[in-house]
């Protein structure tokens, strides 16, 4: 009997009782849905990062400060080990932006600060938003806006974030005034000039809400320089961007430099917190790594519906070798060898756990292309996993099914021709 012969056999053993080969494939099922569909998720959040390369905000140092503690190391602006994002502190002086700025092979730099207040009314409706963020026109949050314009310097004016938007029952378009109430108690009119682009869904997660504004006039707060040069505005937050993607890394190492030489930030950073650079390579590796966490926790669980799943093939196979015990002593009575009666019901084996697999690949792949489009990501799908998918699918049927097919190759004839 050959492979094809074998296959029909048991292809026809299964159709025969489908409803409990679907059931035995269960555990198959759910096993493969589960990691398939994180996988898919993942590689779409991989994926939108990545195509981000080489525009000009992939070309950016975050740059910033974080406490540094035992056994902890900071790991961007705000985002250490066990640290809000707040926890950056206002050091960077207008002296160290100019500095920066000097430096070869950087295009420019954005300094950016939170400026509190109390709420912000819009038609008549007050909302409890609790700061403004200020920067520079050239920020690459407005680089891409959908309506309107990126605010000027000097004036009274926002650029919007699209998510924010959504915060305003009535709507929020160009031209509309916000009044801003600071938490002294006075009363700002700022005219929205601008509301930016959505981004993906990732990039869209990362930059929360936000309304844009100019440093001047908003910033009003100052320190005295430590270079003797007069009261200075600070800023927890620059982002420096590299006039090229190759020259991201000398960029950083000369950021840093001068960091830790002769600048305002070094005397006014206390010595419990160290300066934090961060470009988006580094994001992108710490959001694999994240990533790579979350599908081994998923493929552990997954591990054990796989296991179940096996013992579910393992246990119908034994009963199917019981039924049939009667068939199995007639093929071998007219010259059925054991290795075609193992090869039968190894085969049917097989055959759940491929099902099983194929089953749970598509459910995963659905579920991970929901989840994708739920984020506003571009779903993409890891071909790698899929291939492994159905190979684990026939492996478990092999190692589920081969005691139940040694056990009937095995019989007696004599014995089996007689079983009732």
């Amino acid at each position: 009997m050959n492979l094809a012969q074998s296959f029909a056999i048991a292809w026809q053993a299964v159709k025969d009782n489908r409803l409990r080969s679907m059931l035995t494939a269960l555990g198959i099922v759910i096993g493969i849905a589960a990691v398939i569909a994180l996988a898919t998720m993942g590689a779409s959040v991989q994926a939108s990062i990545a195509s981000q390369f080489g525009t000009p905000s992939t070309r950016t140092i975050d740059v910033g400060s974080a406490i540094v503690s035992e056994g902890r190391t900071p790991m961007g602006p705000g985002r250490g080990p066990g640290e809000s994002q707040g926890s950056t502190l206002p050091v960077f002086s207008e002296r160290d932006v100019a500095a920066i700025a000097a430096i070869d092979g950087v295009e420019h730099v954005v300094a950016r600060t939170s400026v509190p207040i109390a709420s912000i009314t819009v038609a008549g409706r007050t909302l409890p938003l609790s700061s403004l963020t200020a920067t520079t026109p050239d920020a690459g949050e407005l680089a891409e806006l959908s309506e309107g314009r990126a605010f000027t310097s000097g004036a009274s004016e926002a650029v919007v974030a699209a998510s924010t938007v959504a915060l305003f029952p009535e709507g929020l378009a160009v031209g509309d005034s916000l009044g801003v109430r600071t938490t002294d108690g006075a009363t700002l009119d700022v005219v929205v000039v601008g509301i930016a682009a959505s981004g993906n869904g990732f990039a869209e997660l990362l930059a929360g809400t936000a309304i844009y504004v100019p440093i001047d006039p908003f910033v009003t707060s100052t320190v005295a320089a430590p270079s003797g040069a007069g009261d200075v505005r600070v800023f927890p937050q620059l982002a420096v961007t590299a006039t090229t993607t190759d020259g991201v890394e000398r960029v950083t190492t000369a950021v840093a430099g001068y960091l830790d030489g002769a600048s305002d930030a070094r005397e006014l950073l206390p010595t419990t917190y160290a300066f934090t650079l961060q470009t988006n390579e580094q994001l992108l590796g710490q959001v694999n790594d994240l990533l790579d966490l979350l599908t081994g926790f998923v493929t552990g669980v997954a591990l054990i519906a796989l296991l179940v799943g096996s013992i579910g093939i393992a246990n119908i196979m034994l009963v199917s070798v019981t039924e049939r015990t009667r068939e199995i002593g007639i093929m071998k009575a007219i010259g059925g060898q054991n290795r075609t009666i193992l090869s039968l019901f190894l085969m049917e084996a097989v055959i759940h756990g491929t099902i099983g697999a194929l089953i749970g690949t598509v459910i995963g792949v659905a579920g991970g292309w929901i989840g994708s489009a739920a984020l506003d990501l571009t779903p993409t799908l890891p071909i790698g996993w899929l291939v492994a998918a159905i190979v684990i699918g026939v492996l478990v049927g092999v190692v589920a099914g081969i005691f139940p097919a040694q056990r009937a190759a095995r019989l007696d004839p004599i014995q089996a021709l007689r079983y009732e």
